[in-house]
């Protein structure tokens, strides 16, 4: 029986991916330089830190990381504060989870300073009791332990403890660490479809389909 959930933040609680889209490439203009062909593809699904590393190795940049990190937390703090908002049938989810004494952590490739933001604005941060980052943990998404660390600190094991996430890699992480996994519909993970709903326990595509997850928590 499922007692605890861990969820991914842009693409499955909020609906933010279109605009990390293009980020790489609005980053490298801002430099007053030609990005490369693919490059917002290639930095879609790193971790901030990994994406300005990438970038700044691609193009010699004299900035830091850090600097190019706290660059982009600029740039995005406006839309994180303005425009961020939850997938519609989030709130009323996690409303049902606490009442059902199930919580939630948060497991983010993002910086923790957006997330904190966008929840406070919602008034959604009551539902999660832990945030992970993968910069602060200095993990990554193509394990499942960043996974383990959020289920331990709620007080469930593997098998005890659904994860939430919209993109392929992520839900394969969290499939072979032995999660139950609940795929969160996104456009910007439309051409790995048809292998996510493969891969994962379970495919939201909208609140209708979360009674599928509902029969794992009785």
């Amino acid at each position: 029986m499922i007692k605890a959930a861990v969820f991914d933040f842009d693409g499955t609680l909020f609906d933010t991916m279109p605009f990390w889209a293009t980020v790489g490439t609005r980053m490298v203009k801002k430099a007053g330089l030609e990005p490369v062909e693919n490059l917002d593809e290639m930095v879609l699904f790193m971790t901030l830190e990994e994406s300005c590393a990438f970038i700044k190795q691609t193009y010699s940049l004299d900035n830091s990381i850090e600097e190019l990190v706290n660059n982009v937390i600029k740039e995005v703090y406006g839309y994180y504060t303005q425009q961020a908002a939850p997938k519609s049938f989030i709130p009323e989810f996690l409303k049902k989870l606490k009442n059902k004494n199930i919580p939630c952590a948060i497991a983010t490739a993002s910086d923790r300073r957006l997330i904190e933001l966008a929840l406070k604005r919602f008034g959604l941060e009551e539902y999660f009791d832990k945030i992970f980052t993968c910069s602060e943990l200095k993990l990554n998404k193509q394990s499942g332990e960043i996974y383990e660390i959020a289920a331990k600190s709620l007080g469930a094991n593997i098998k005890e403890t659904a994860v939430f996430e919209d993109i392929l890699l992520a839900v394969r992480s969290a499939k072979q660490a032995g999660f139950l996994t609940v795929a969160i519909e996104d456009s910007e993970s439309e051409r790995d479809k048809q292998e996510i709903i493969k891969t994962a326990d379970i495919y939201i595509r909208d609140e209708n389909d979360l009674q599928k997850f509902w029969s794992y928590t009785e």
